[in-house]
C-alpha cells in the first residue's frame, strides 16, 4: 500500500472515532452529569400507577398474613418443609371469606373463631395465654373491623331499639380492646359538635350491653335522630348504624289523673281476675301503634281489645267503642297524646 493510501485510511479512521475525550457524544448520557434529556426527568403528570387494594386487603397483606407466618408456619408450610396445614391462611380471598361467616362482630365469627379452638383446630387455642389480645388474634379483630365497620377507632354494636318511651338498649365493642368497658355518648338532633349531649353510660358485661333513657324534653313524639359514640364523642367514634330515629312519649300528669280517676276503677271490675291492672301497663297498650306511627284514641291496642275488634279472651267489654270503658279510653288517649 503506498504511502497516499495510508493517509486516507487514516483520516478516515479519524472522523468516524467519536470524542468521547473531549466531550459527550450528541444524543448519549453523561454517566456524571446531573440531568438527562429523558422524559423520566420530567415532572410527574399525574399518571403514576396507585394501588388498588382495598384497605381491607392491604391490612392482611401488611399486618394479618406476616402474623400467620411467624406464628402458624409449624403446620401451615408447604409439605416439602414438613407442613400439613392448608396454606390458604394466606390467601386474602378464603380468610376474608370465614372472616365475614359465622358471627356479626370482630370477636365472634369463622376464622377467630377457629384460632380460638371454638371451631375444631388441629393447632388448638392460638388466644392463648391472654386471650384475643393477643398475636395473631389482635390482628384478625383489627382486620374485621378494617373490613366492616366505619370509624377509624373500630366500634361494633350499636343501637340495637327504642322503644316508644325513650329506653334505648345496645352494645358497643372496641375492636382494639374487646374485653374493656365501654362508655357510650349520645348527641340528639345532629352530631357531635351541632347537637345537644344527653350524656353517657358504660357499657356492662361480656356482651358490652347498655342502656340509657332519653330526657322527658325530647320525649314529645317528633322525630329526633340520635346519636351514639364510643370511648369519646369523636366523628371517627360513631357506632355503627348510628344516626337512629327516635319518636318517643312521656307519661302526662294530666292523663295519670284522669285514667286513675275515671278508668281504673272500670278495669278493676271488669279485667283483674284475668289482667293485672296498671297506669303503666295501659300506657303501653294505649302506645301500640304511637300516634306518629298512625295510632289514634279509637285504633290502638288497648280500645281494639277491650272492644272485641281485634282477638281479646274476655270479649267485648264495651259494646261499642263509644261505650263504657271505651269511651274513657279515648278521653284519656286525647288526655296524653291531643294537643
Amino acid at each position: 500500500m503506498n504511502t497516499k493510501s495510508k493517509l486516507l485510511i487514516l483520516s478516515l479512521f479519524i472522523v468516524m472515532v467519536p470524542y468521547n475525550n473531549c466531550g459527550p457524544v450528541p444524543g448519549a448520557k453523561d454517566s456524571n452529569s446531573t440531568t438527562s434529556n429523558s422524559t423520566s426527568s420530567k415532572p410527574s403528570t399525574g399518571n403514576t400507577t396507585t394501588s388498588t387494594l382495598s384497605a381491607g386487603e392491604t391490612f392482611f397483606n401488611n399486618t394479618v398474613k406476616p402474623a400467620f407466618n411467624a406464628k402458624c408456619m409449624s403446620c401451615h408450610n408447604e409439605p416439602r418443609f414438613g407442613g400439613n396445614g392448608p396454606l390458604t391462611i394466606y390467601g386474602y380471598g378464603p380468610m376474608k371469606t370465614m372472616l365475614s361467616a359465622g358471627g356479626t362482630t370482630s370477636v365472634n365469627n369463622n376464622l377467630i373463631n377457629k384460632v380460638q379452638n371454638i371451631i375444631t383446630h388441629t393447632g388448638g387455642n392460638f388466644c392463648l395465654p391472654s386471650g384475643i389480645q393477643i398475636s395473631p388474634c389482635s390482628e384478625i379483630v383489627a382486620w374485621w373491623q378494617t373490613e366492616f365497620k366505619m370509624g377509624n377507632a373500630g366500634f361494633s354494636g350499636g343501637i340495637d331499639s327504642i322503644t316508644a318511651t325513650g329506653d334505648v338498649t345496645g352494645s358497643a365493642i372496641d375492636a382494639k380492646n374487646p374485653t374493656a368497658q365501654v362508655s357510650v355518648f349520645f348527641y340528639i338532633n345532629g352530631p357531635v359538635g351541632t347537637g345537644t349531649s344527653l350524656g353517657s353510660v358504660l357499657t356492662s358485661g361480656t356482651d358490652h350491653l347498655f342502656t340509657f333513657s332519653v330526657p322527658t324534653a325530647f320525649r314529645d313524639g317528633k322525630p329526633h335522630d340520635l346519636y351514639a359514640y364510643g370511648t369519646a364523642a369523636t366523628t371517627n367514634n360513631l357506632l355503627p348504624g348510628a344516626p337512629k330515629t327516635l319518636v318517643a312519649y312521656s307519661q302526662k300528669a294530666v292523663g295519670m289523673t284522669f285514667y286513675n280517676a275515671s278508668l281504673l276503677p272500670q278495669l278493676q271490675t271488669k279485667c283483674k281476675n284475668c289482667h293485672q291492672v296498671s297506669y303503666s301497663l295501659h300506657y303501653f297498650s294505649l302506645l301500640k301503634p304511637t300516634p306518629f306511627a298512625g295510632g289514634t284514641a279509637t285504633n290502638n291496642e288497648l280500645i281494639n281489645k277491650a272492644s272485641g275488634s281485634v282477638s281479646h279472651g274476655g270479649g267485648n267489654l264495651c259494646g261499642t267503642k263509644n261505650s263504657s270503658p271505651c269511651l274513657e279510653m279515648q278521653t284519656w288517649w286525647a288526655k296524653e297524646f291531643g294537643p
